[in-house]
């Protein structure tokens, strides 16, 4: 999804949509309260990930901003070195 995003014209959500996990994701965020903030604090693991899905919101966030930064440094090497075959790759 991090990758996605970086790249013109296509969303995050639906790259989550085509490979099957924005139900569970969105399910998952809609059980974020306050309570958890005190769980996160005391490093309650286990609760969070049984109260919340919590394995998975991290997986998906790691995923995220791991690739997000990557992605960037990637498109910031390539439009250095071949600028017209990355725009032209956009726009065919």
């Amino acid at each position: 999804m991090g990758t996605v995003n970086k790249l013109p014209g296509v969303s995050g959500g639906l790259v989550a949509l085509l490979t099957g996990f924005y139900i569970e994701m969105i399910n998952s965020l809609k059980k974020i309260n306050f309570k958890i903030i005190p769980l996160i604090f005391r490093l309650k693991i286990s609760k969070i990930n049984k109260n919340y899905n919590g394995l998975f919101l991290f997986i998906i966030l790691s995923g995220i901003v791991i690739s997000y930064f990557t992605t960037s440094k990637l498109l910031d090497l390539l439009f250095n070195r071949y600028e017209l075959f990355v725009w032209s790759a956009f726009f065919d």
